[in-house]
């Protein structure tokens, strides 16, 4: 039964072995923060720098529609010339300025449509650097628990090769030849898997954030010092003022309702007239004054407004009803949101809390040296002391994940509370 231990041990050496080992020239690696994960991320993001592109050409197109519109000018010679660029043998000739007035207020009205498509447009820029905030944050809770976990392997390392030593020192013929013996090595298999997966996952990590900075592929992490856990200060209920005041989504919505009844506004004003006023003037070629000159006044009748404009009217209409309700739907689901990521933040802090108020850390790892003492001094049979150190590996990973995952679940706090800090900046 002694090779059999043997082998065990010899698979998660190989399993630990298997770990990428940098070589001495390669570059330096990121020391990674949550702060900087933040910072690189909105800096590099492709998605970011389009939408706010998109916000800049909406808001370009406001003040054009406050303008009216451009006048025509024309000039008309009559009589026999030689081409058109050769006017000398013209026996008359005729100015005319001609510009279209729309009907007071529409012109505001369309401008004001266009005004609160750009407020859309702002309130997605502002979105898209929300969505990005946490996936850079939670990109990096990811990698914080995977490194953690990542360095628990690394010293299971030094910890395997004394348990090496200790079991050949020994003969665990007895110790094995039991129905407990053989669970301890499914116990010992299954942990081994666990941490092939882990190991593979910390390679994921690190090809995640890969992509979210735009960085090359393969480019070197550490994990820095993560800032202290601060508890949950902020109550339910000023989440959700926070998030009715400042969420992207609820913002859009309600620009795009602004929008609407300006559209409605619009479409009622089509049932009056547009005017098109002409200056013109006639004069023969050589002569000081004009012979004939006038102005004349043009109107456009909504002939057929019980087809057209009342019909548009109506849609505008049922449009702006349409944009009310969703509204109140983005006010309803912020609401939902705030509150389910609340709960799901306050419960992560009570678990963590309840962690570090017991100093769970300290005290595992102390009893983890008792339990390697009681062996070495023959008070703990091999089965158990294997099982005993399964035990205290899956905890200590257990006591990082609560921190992982406290982080993870601020950062959908933050999302929901519709937050969107400048780069770098952090509220944790």
């Amino acid at each position: 039964m002694k090779n059999n231990t043997n082998t065990i041990i010899l698979m998660t050496l190989a399993v630990l072995a298997s770990a990428p080992v940098f070589a001495a020239g390669d570059p330096a690696p990121l020391t990674l923060t949550l702060e900087l994960s933040e910072s690189l991320a909105l800096g590099k993001s492709p998605a970011v720098v389009a939408a706010q592109e998109r916000e800049k050409a909406a808001r370009r197109r406001v003040l054009p529609a406050y303008m009216p519109n451009d006048p025509m000018i024309m000039v008309e010679r009559a009589g026999q010339v030689d081409s058109p660029l050769n006017w000398r043998g013209a026996t008359s000739e005729m100015w005319m300025v001609e510009e279209q007035f729309r009907f007071p207020g529409k012109s505001l009205s369309e401008a004001g449509q266009l005004k609160a498509e750009a407020r859309k447009a702002g309130a997605e820029s502002d979105d898209v650097k929300r969505n990005i905030l946490l996936q850079a944050r939670q990109a990096y809770w990811d990698f914080y628990y995977r490194s953690r976990v990542d360095a628990i392997l690394k010293d299971t390392e030094a910890q395997w090769r004394t348990l090496s030593t200790l079991f050949k020192t020994r003969d665990l013929t007895g110790q094995w030849a039991s129905v407990k013996a053989v669970k301890t090595q499914v116990d010992l298999a299954r942990a081994l898997n666990e941490r092939i997966a882990a190991s593979k996952s910390l390679r994921v990590s690190e090809s995640n954030l890969d992509h979210l900075f735009d960085a090359p592929d393969g480019t070197r992490y550490v994990l820095g010092d993560p800032s202290p856990a601060l508890p949950l200060t902020i109550t339910q209920e000023q989440a959700i003022r926070s998030a009715l005041g400042r969420s992207p989504m609820i913002a859009a919505a309600s620009a795009m309702n602004d929008a609407a009844r300006s559209m409605k506004r619009t479409a009622v004003l089509e049932h009056l007239p547009d005017f098109t006023v002409r200056a013109y003037g006639m004069r023969m070629p050589g002569s000081s004054g004009f012979e004939d000159y006038g102005m004349r006044v043009g109107v456009s009748v909504p002939l057929f407004f019980p087809f057209k404009q009342t019909q548009g009217a109506r849609e505008a209409s049922a449009a702006f009803a349409a944009s009310s309700a969703d509204l109140a739907d983005s006010r309803l689901l912020a609401i939902h949101d705030v509150e389910e990521a609340w709960v799901e933040a306050d419960s992560a802090w009570q678990l963590l809390k309840s962690y570090e108020d017991a100093n769970l850390a300290g005290q595992l790892k102390k009893a983890w040296e008792a339990s390697r003492v009681a062996y070495r001094n023959e008070q703990m049979p091999a089965s158990d002391f294997i099982e005993t150190y399964n035990m205290y590996l899956e905890t200590l990973t257990e006591i990082h994940r609560a921190r992982a995952d406290y982080g993870k679940a601020l950062a959908r706090l933050e999302f929901a509370m519709g937050n969107t800090p400048e780069k770098g900046e952090s509220h944790e």
